[in-house]
């Protein structure tokens, strides 16, 4: 089960990361010179995502999540 100082503990990493991690998203979201379609590729940037803030921390927060019984809801997929 997950605890809320588990929850802390991941935030807490992510402070200590926050340089990288803000330096990580901006390359991410940046559109200068990138292909329309690289933005429009809701996979490939939900990968980039997952890979700044390490997969490993977010695997386990999810699978945590899920031991508890919470259900991410789908996300509206509108056009862009």
């Amino acid at each position: 089960m997950t605890t809320f100082e588990q929850y802390l503990e991941l935030a807490e990493l992510f402070l200590k990361r926050r340089a990288t991690l803000v330096e990580n998203i901006e390359g991410i979201l940046n559109a200068k010179g990138k292909a329309p379609a690289y933005l429009q590729d809701r996979a490939l940037l939900a990968q980039r995502f997952d890979e700044c803030f390490g997969s490993q921390a977010i695997d386990s927060l999810e699978e945590a999540q899920a031991a508890s019984g919470f259900r991410r809801r789908e996300a509206i997929r509108r056009p862009l």
